[in-house]
């Protein structure tokens, strides 16, 4: 931010600037020390030029296959004949409810970890495809719903295993969220840490991600992910239900700062983001045209005006 690069760069060590408004709030800054600049030689420089030339080229590649796949469906291709064409991996999901699960009340296993996957499903209708969706890692998908089961009464006689089952399964998950609570409780008074311990529970520690999920390596919602942006280091959340009889309590062990951008970096950013918008303007146009009218080519009428001299 130029406002705050301006001011910090008139400051001497120790100083204490006055508090400076910004689109994203109010800051003050402090200068711990001077480091001189100095203009890296090619050789010192070569690795990092290396990887985000390599970075910034695997980021054009992704973007330019998400064109050609659109245009293969724009041709009349199914989704499966433009994976195929253009050699991508496709997975179809049987069943999966609300919270990620399958028929049997289990989790799906690898499914991408971004918080607005669940969302796209259930905001597509039957019979009908998502606009390319990017998500965290430069990677985008894209959702197809063949079907959507409705909720539905079944006779007792027809359902008696599946009733137990899930009463079983209901008590489970009432045990689990009790004991998820009586977790929660004790780690605001002992520490994450020794809870943990105490309640002999699986700990697992995740890569540093940001506000819109990017890093992210665990299937959690973007509420979640936004109420744990509002935790101080040390807190945890709430419990947080990730499957049938299946709940998870995180802590904020770290917040890492966002360096500002450089204006050249800036302006590449906004160019990206820029083009970013109109591809994802030009594909929901394409998705609703595909889902209004039927494509139909005339084959005949193309070789005629593709013939030298017509």
């Amino acid at each position: 931010m130029p406002e705050l690069r301006d001011i910090a760069f008139n400051l001497l060590p120790g100083d204490i600037s006055d508090p400076i408004e910004s689109d994203f709030g109010w800051h003050l800054l402090r200068i711990n020390d001077l480091i001189p600049g100095h203009t890296q030689e090619f050789e010192e420089a070569r690795t990092n030029i290396l990887e985000d030339l390599l970075v910034e080229r695997a980021i054009d590649l992704v973007f330019e296959l998400g064109n050609h796949f659109e245009d293969e469906l724009a041709g009349g291709a199914s989704l499966e004949e433009a994976a195929r064409n253009l050699r991508l991996p496709i997975e179809r999901l049987e069943m999966i409810d609300r919270n990620g699960l399958n028929f049997d009340g289990d989790p799906h296993v690898e499914l991408p970890p971004a918080p607005n996957f669940l969302e796209s499903i259930f905001d597509t209708e039957e019979d009908t495809d998502t606009p390319l969706i990017e998500a965290p890692g430069n990677t985008v998908f894209k959702i197809r719903v063949d079907q959507i089961t409705k909720p539905a009464a079944q006779p007792l006689d027809k359902v008696r295993e599946q009733a137990i089952a899930a009463w079983s399964a209901g008590r489970r998950d009432i045990q689990a969220e009790e004991l998820a609570k009586r977790f929660e409780k004790r780690a605001s008074e002992t520490g994450f840490a020794e809870t943990t311990k105490e309640f002999e529970f699986e700990r697992l520690t995740g890569a540093p991600f940001t506000r819109n999920g990017t890093g992210l390596e665990f299937q959690i919602d973007t509420q979640t992910v936004e109420a744990i942006f509002e935790l101080k280091i040390g807190e945890t959340t709430k419990a947080i239900k990730i499957g049938e009889g299946r709940y998870a309590i995180g802590t904020l062990s770290d917040i890492i700062e966002s360096k500002p951008l450089p204006d050249n970096s800036i302006a590449s950013l906004t160019a990206e983001l820029q083009q970013s918008l109109q591809n994802d303007i030009i594909r929901s146009v394409q998705a609703t045209l595909r889902g209004r009218y039927e494509l139909k080519i005339n084959d005949q009428l193309l070789s005629n005006l593709l013939q030298p001299g017509t």
